[in-house]
């Protein structure tokens, strides 16, 4: 905490191009990857929020195995 207060502003410029970056999002050769795993597991997903009874909200962590 003291490295942060003794050094804001070089702190708060990191953080401000974290955030420009974070906005512009992913390049579309990675956000091409990302969608055609999204299509290839969604199917899955689905299935094991049907399973753990969760479609409606439910509490259960649908990704552990019992």
């Amino acid at each position: 905490m003291d490295y942060i207060e003794e050094h804001r502003a070089e702190v708060d410029e990191v953080h401000r191009q974290i955030e420009e970056r974070n906005a512009r999002g992913n390049p579309p050769e990675v956000q091409a990857k990302l969608d055609a795993i999204h299509a290839k597991y969604a199917p899955i997903w689905a299935a094991r929020r049907r399973a753990f009874g969760l479609e409606d909200g439910g509490e259960a962590d649908p990704f552990i195995l019992v």
